[in-house]
């Protein structure tokens, strides 16, 4: 399966629409947005979601997650409050931490230990971060782009594809992601990041099952 040629580029539309969500807030209109929508509307997406029985959670979820982008692109309203609920959940200490060492480091503080782990992962696949980079390699929406640039082959020829994808998912996203989703799920101010949690939730678990596969 995951030798299809529309597999990768497929998985990778899905952690490249993640990543946007949690990156900044939405504009739905700017080009990036609007070209991730496209991706995740094409129909090798959803033919490739359709054809796993293990995917039928994600795809509704996702369907779900792109028709209210849409519509938030068509209510200006909506598309502001949006926007705040960003602010309110991730950039305000009140809010919920974007961070992989918040969650699993003792210190529970920015820039620790996994955040250094996960900047060697990215340098061992060849992805070289600018120290200004918006976010930390650490932030989610770090990692969820690092995890479609390998779903899409982005990678130097002496990289295992698949061996990396499984291991950064079990070593980092997977330990960190149900507390993350569950702590956006309980905030009083969630509404569309709660579907984002949602889908987030759904995918990493079917991409733990189609990695760990070894007839996949």
């Amino acid at each position: 399966m995951l030798q299809d040629g529309n597999v990768g580029p497929a998985r990778s539309t899905i952690y490249s629409l993640l990543s946007r969500c949690f990156a900044d807030h939405l504009v739905v209109d700017s080009g990036d947005v609007v070209a991730t929508l496209s991706q995740a509307a094409d129909p090798a997406v959803l033919a490739f979601l359709s054809s796993q029985p293990t995917a039928s959670p994600v795809l509704a979820k996702l369907e779900e997650l792109t028709e209210v982008l849409v519509g938030l692109g068509r209510d200006e309203a909506a598309e502001l409050a949006a926007q705040r609920e960003f602010v309110l959940l991730f950039l305000l200490p009140t809010g919920v931490q974007p961070y992989e060492s918040v969650y699993r480091d003792p210190e529970r503080m920015l820039k620790g230990t996994s955040w250094s782990e996960v900047r060697a992962f990215y340098r061992r696949c060849g992805l070289a971060v600018a120290e200004d980079e918006h976010h930390p390699e650490d932030h989610i929406a770090s990692e969820l782009a690092f995890m479609s640039l390998l779903s899409s082959g982005f990678a130097p020829e002496t990289v295992d594809l698949r061996h990396e994808q499984r291991a950064f998912l079990q070593e980092h996203l997977l330990t960190w992601v149900p507390e993350l989703v569950s702590r956006i799920s309980q905030h009083p101010k969630a509404d569309f990041y709660r579907r984002v949690g949602d889908l987030l939730s759904s995918w990493v678990e079917c991409e733990r099952g189609w990695l760990s596969d070894p007839d996949a």
